[in-house]
């Protein structure tokens, strides 16, 4: 995802958290075999989705950047603990 390839994935770990179907990537369920070959197929079949989940996933994957992830964390959980606005 963070290097523009269009992502095809199940519902594991943080997948479904990160991957909206359709819009920056697209999942099927776990053990859905045939899910995943369609996913792949309409990738092949479909070549102006790829660009453009591609794009998606690269903005999604920079929201996740560890700068990004510790402003967060910073601003939610330490500088309330520190007395900070």
């Amino acid at each position: 995802m963070a290097k523009g390839v269009p992502l095809v994935s199940t519902r594991v770990g943080m997948a479904p958290d990160v991957i909206s179907s359709g819009c920056n990537g697209l999942l099927a369920d776990v053990e859905d075999v045939q899910g995943l070959v369609e996913h792949a197929s309409s990738l092949i079949d479909n070549p102006s989705l790829r660009p453009l989940l591609a794009a998606r996933g690269i903005e999604t994957a920079q929201s996740y950047d560890w700068i990004a992830v510790a402003r967060i964390l910073y601003d939610t959980v330490y500088s309330p603990l520190l007395g900070r606005p």
